[in-house]
């Protein structure tokens, strides 16, 4: 499955916006949990989206 930059984006948003919500007590480590598992999701796409752009197309190798 590619996710588009356009979902990336919006990942990315979203962690912004997280990073802004004040909380308190046991709430600051749900959110902090939340904030880290939404950061690598949003890295490991970034790596997946960057592989996959960069692999060689064996469908444009010419035979002569």
């Amino acid at each position: 499955m590619t996710i588009t930059r356009e979902q990336v984006e919006q990942l990315t948003r979203i962690y912004n916006t997280m990073l802004e919500i004040r909380t308190k007590g046991e709430d600051t480590l749900v959110m902090a949990d939340c904030l880290r598992a939404l950061e690598q999701v949003v890295s490991q796409v970034m790596q997946n989206n960057q592989t996959q752009s960069t692999a060689p197309a064996e469908n444009n190798i010419v035979e002569r």
